[in-house]
């Protein structure tokens, strides 16, 4: 039987509610963990399969493209089904739908068993996602920016840890090794099953309609959209080319994959506690200085060298990252009716069309150069301090006018 739904405006009832708080939270943030593992184990997985399957670069690029999608762009349908009918199926089974077909990679016969394998994990990813995050805002209450951060600590983590994983059950069990991996898929459902909250039913005097819940509310929406996916492009811009850009500059593979550990590092650590201050402050005031920040110190960080450099680094990360559980936070204060599809939208679209404008910088950088590919793009987070100052209200200032 599934537990009562969790709701919103519920308190917790003394150390009881309290301990389910924190049961939610650990399960959901360990689901979290596991399904953005198996997410990344494709990247070192890729060598062996074109190897395997003797696949061109175009062809295994394409896997890469076809994984992203899957992942990013089903998300508003997912969270649009839930919001709609408060089934709480995504949440539960994604990450055993996710670990399955990531399983099955190291036993595909061709190509295109590969991209229909990558297409149902990235469906599986995509079904956790938007209505995790709505539980984590339902269940966190008053310190939603506190839980939000532990959630994406959860998924940052699972990213890191995945390429280790894979490598070291490859190495011991060969390629097929990977279908003992499905094992982690089955245990965290079935704690997901047991533990984690229902999210609210809907009567039939609260049946859930975009026109009344979602529409009134696109502007502000739209805006803090616009603030992931600047965040995301620049962002992404500094993970995907800090390498090619140390390596160009002299320095040895291991030294840039190393400041790209710290860059990530900076991320996690910016991500918690931004979402924790955001607690105590406002919403607000924690985007403007993540914003306003993030370019100065990563502009330094450019135009340095050495130790500091890498201490500039960090401190850019944190920024960078910080509003990352934020914004997601935000937008669903601003439509707490919507959680899930607000959510899939900050997080599916967001994060997937600033993943597109990756291209841009790679562009811009076989163009004029990629250490002031990066200098330029660094002017789209200032961007963002305007669009704050005007277009963002505190969340207490939505609390207040509901």
């Amino acid at each position: 039987m599934r537990k009562r739904p969790i709701r919103s405006d519920q308190s917790p009832s003394g150390a009881e509610g309290g301990k389910a708080q924190w049961k939610s939270l650990a399960v959901l943030a360990s689901a979290h963990l596991i399904t953005d593992a198996y997410n990344n184990f494709l990247p070192p997985l890729l060598p062996l399969l074109i190897q395997k399957m003797n696949l061109s670069l175009t062809l295994a690029g394409s896997l890469i493209t076809i994984r992203a999608i899957a992942s990013f762009f089903t998300q508003p349908a997912v969270g649009y089904i839930s919001d709609r009918t408060g089934m709480s199926l995504f949440v539960l089974f994604g990450p055993l739908v996710t670990g399955i077909f990531i399983g099955l990679l190291g036993i595909a016969p061709s190509y295109w068993f590969l991209a229909i394998c990558l297409i149902l994990a990235g469906i599986g990813h995509s079904a956790l996602h938007p209505q995790g995050a709505a539980m984590i805002g339902d269940i966190g209450r008053r310190r939603a920016g506190f839980f939000m951060s532990v959630w994406m600590i959860g998924g940052t983590s699972g990213m890191a840890v995945g390429p280790l994983m894979v490598t070291l059950v490859v190495s011991i069990f060969g390629l097929g090794g990977t279908v003992y991996t499905i094992v982690f898929a089955v245990i965290i459902t079935v704690f997901l099953v047991r533990v984690a909250p229902a999210p609210p039913l809907r009567n039939g005097a609260d049946a859930y309609s975009l026109r009344k819940h979602l529409f009134p509310k696109v502007g502000s929406l739209a805006v803090l959209w616009f603030l992931v996916v600047i965040r995301s492009a620049t962002g992404m811009s500094f993970l995907n080319f800090l390498s090619v850009l140390l390596v160009q500059k002299g320095l040895s593979l291991l030294t840039s994959g190393f400041a790209v550990s710290l860059f990530t590092g900076g991320g996690v650590l910016g991500s918690f506690l931004g979402g924790t201050l955001s607690d105590f402050v406002g919403r607000k005031k924690v985007m403007l200085a993540s914003f306003l920040l993030s370019p100065i110190i990563l502009f330094l960080f450019l135009k340095s060298q050495g130790a500091f450099s890498l201490v500039l680094l960090i401190f850019g990360g944190m920024c960078m990252w910080g509003t990352t559980p934020v914004l997601i936070v935000a937008a669903q204060e601003i439509a707490p009716e919507s959680r899930t599809l607000v959510s899939s939208m900050m997080m599916g679209l967001g994060w997937g069309a600033g993943a597109i404008l990756v291209m841009v910088t790679g562009l811009l950088g076989d163009t004029i150069g990629l250490e002031r590919a990066l200098q330029w793009i660094l002017i789209l987070p200032l961007i963002g301090v305007p669009l704050i100052v005007l277009g963002v209200k505190d969340n207490r200032e939505y609390s207040s006018s509901q």
